[in-house]
């Protein structure tokens, strides 16, 4: 059974929602399958649409700096969590050397 080039252009478009959703919710491991799909269902068309074809482009260039973006912020995000280690090793390695006041009762 063959699906008609209407049903290919919805399904399309579903898993383009789909890509934007996975970025946006940074699931990046349904990401491959998702384009791979839609590579898939785009090879099957006898023709694409122009106007389809720019929207994609566009979409994926959009996409990318999207996903740019959020992997600056991941980036940024460990070397602060990786400062705050340090810093608690720090604290943590002079208190059990020097004691807290704390540990001090009046």
């Amino acid at each position: 059974m063959q699906i008609d080039h209407e049903q290919l252009v919805e399904q399309i478009v579903s898993i383009e929602q789909q890509i934007d959703e996975s970025i946006e919710n940074q699931e990046y491991e349904k990401l491959l399958p998702l384009l791979e799909k839609r590579e898939q269902l785009i090879r099957s068309l006898e023709e694409i649409d122009q106007q389809l074809a720019q929207s994609i482009l566009e979409n994926d260039k959009r996409r990318i700096e999207k996903i740019k973006s959020q992997m600056e912020e991941v980036a940024n995000n460990a070397i602060q969590m990786k400062r705050s280690q340090t810093a608690i090793k720090s604290y943590k390695d002079f208190t059990q050397a020097q004691g807290t006041r704390l540990d001090q009762k009046k």
